[in-house]
C-alpha cells in the first residue's frame, strides 16, 4: 500500500523501510506493529527499537511476549527531533533474538515544529 503523505517534511518510498524526515524539525511519531507472526517456541520477547540515522532513539524500546505464533501486537509513541541539515532516516528495527516471519506496520508522523 502506498503511503499517504501530506506536506514536504516527511517522505517514504515503498518498498524501502526508510522514512525520511526533514532536518531541524520535531515530529510526533506514533507507530503500531500488528499481526506479527513468529516461529514458536521462543523463550525471549519480541523487541523493536526506533533508530534515527542508524542510532537507537533513547527510550524507543518496546517489547511483547511471544505467547502466540500469530496476531501479536505492540506499539510506541514518542517525539523525535532531527538535527539541522539534510534529511534524517527513521527506521523501526527488530532487535529480537529471532526473526519475525511477518509484520504489518503503520506509522502516523506529524511535524510539530
Amino acid at each position: 500500500m502506498a503511503p499517504v503523505i501530506s506536506g514536504t517534511l516527511i517522505s517514504q518510498t515503498p518498498p524501502s523501510p526508510d522514512i525520511l524526515l526533514a532536518g531541524g524539525h520535531s515530529y510526533l511519531v506514533n507507530w503500531e506493529a500488528s499481526e506479527i507472526t513468529i516461529t514458536l517456541p521462543q523463550s525471549s520477547s519480541i523487541q523493536f527499537i526506533l533508530t534515527l540515522n542508524g542510532t537507537e532513539i533513547q527510550f524507543s524500546f518496546v517489547s511483547a511476549p511471544p505467547n502466540s505464533p500469530v496476531g501479536i501486537h505492540t506499539s510506541g509513541t514518542m517525539i523525535v527531533t532531527t538535527p539541522p541539515g539534510p534529511d534524517s532516516v527513521l527506521n523501526l528495527v527488530n532487535t529480537s533474538l529471532f526473526p519475525i516471519n511477518n509484520v504489518g506496520v503503520t506509522f502516523t508522523i506529524v511535524a510539530i515544529t
